[in-house]
């Protein structure tokens, strides 16, 4: 199979956003498919292969992994100010209005620039499928335009809900322009929230490297504490912090707080009085391989629940084989997960319950049941296979 995967985020984007699409690139490289991933340039960067240059790349190119095709925007000022906040109230309304409506997203600077591209594409490598995101609705309509110059079928992704990122009086108009092949979704709370305006919606989830499994062990001492991923909700951060503060107050031994993520400095303001208790350790975006070890060896992983997203992340903490406390109460399809995977899932919906899940792990820090053969359905190659299903499916049914 031949499959041109679409994405805003180029895969080095030390974001989430560049996680599904980059790892679903591999896996299916893996499984033996031939792999363009389509991205806009990495931010700050002005690295990239000329259209010119493009045919007789991709045609080099060793298809054990995939081959990034990443392509600058053109710039459009509108588009700059409006991401740049630089528009005033009015105005802004106006320019993602007329760009939805005239020419179907807020990204066309980025459509654009990929546009010259897709017939070197279509000659050195001929698709016989796209898989694109949303993401943004340009992701979907440069799957639509790949789609059409090489005569095969797309399908979307779902990784954003379409409630909360399409503003609602545009919600019908813009699903009715995007009749793809077949749709994916990141959750099932994600296929549900589509249901409206795409209505077979299969779940694929974001999983983990199988590599990160190991065998159950105990956490180190001193015991460490992570809390991984974004801060949302200032409140809810407050909340969390204040409960570990209290906990770390009522212990003996000494315990250490380490952040991963993107919201650093919220989680070093959040952190101030806590640092003044234990020792406090804040990072960016950290390598996989290092994040996993922490989560292995940690005596709980935390995070922070968005109402907003399906927190994928769980797969990761589940697969680290340590207790796990999320805040505010993570419920349904994670505890359900947590459930079938035999993980150790505190979803808390207050300070005084986070205390007394910390107090209840801490009296019991030993090594936990080895779940990795029911964690292993959840990883990335798992999961790769599922997804290389439907779109031999969605092959085989344009074919016919």
């Amino acid at each position: 199979m031949r499959a041109v995967l679409i994405n805003h985020c180029h895969p080095s984007t030390p974001h989430v956003c560049a996680t599904r699409m980059r790892e679903f690139a591999h896996a299916l490289a893996q499984r033996g498919h031939q792999i363009v991933l389509l991205t806009e340039t990495l931010a700050g960067s002005d690295e990239f292969v000329s259209v010119e240059a493009t045919a007789g790349a991709i045609r080099g190119h060793d298809f054990t992994s995939p081959y990034i095709l990443a392509c600058p925007p053109n710039h459009i000022a509108a588009l700059d100010g409006l991401r740049n906040g630089r528009l005033p109230w009015g105005l802004s309304q106006a320019v993602v209005l007329y760009y939805y409506m005239i020419k179907g997203g807020v990204f066309a600077d980025w459509r654009s620039g990929c546009a010259p591209y897709l017939p070197a594409l279509q000659t050195s490598f001929a698709p016989d499928i796209v898989w694109a995101t949303f993401g943004n609705t340009d992701c979907w309509n440069l799957a639509k335009d790949m789609a059409t110059i090489a005569k095969c079928p797309w399908v979307g992704d779902i990784k954003d809900y379409w409630s909360t990122f399409i503003p609602g009086p545009l919600r019908s108009i813009l699903a009715g322009r995007h009749a793809a092949a077949s749709f994916t979704a990141l959750s099932a709370s994600h296929a549900k929230d589509a249901r409206t305006w795409f209505p077979n919606a299969a779940v694929v989830h974001s999983g983990f490297r199988r590599e990160a499994l190991r065998p159950p062990q105990g956490p180190t001492d001193p015991f460490t504490v992570s809390l991984t991923g974004g801060a949302y909700e200032p409140k809810n951060l407050a909340v969390l912090i204040d409960a570990v503060s209290t906990w770390v107050k009522s212990r003996q031994h000494s315990i250490r707080f380490i952040y991963a993520g993107g919201d650093g400095d919220k989680v070093a303001k959040a952190t101030g009085g806590l640092s003044e208790l234990c020792d406090v350790q804040i990072n960016g975006f950290l390598p996989i391989a290092e994040l996993a070890a922490i989560h292995r060896t940690s005596l709980v992983n935390l995070y922070v629940k968005s109402e907003q997203t399906f927190h994928h992340k769980i797969f990761e903490l589940i697969a680290a084989g340590r207790p796990m406390i999320s805040f505010p109460a993570d419920a349904g399809e994670a505890q359900d997960i947590a459930k079938e995977t035999d993980a150790t899932f505190y979803a808390c919906g207050s300070g005084g319950e986070i205390i007394a899940a910390l107090t209840e792990i801490a009296a019991n820090p030993g090594v936990q049941p080895d779940n990795r053969d029911k964690i292993a359905d959840f990883s990335w190659e798992s999961q790769s296979a599922r997804l290389e299903d439907l779109l031999q499916t969605a092959i085989a049914g344009h074919r016919q």
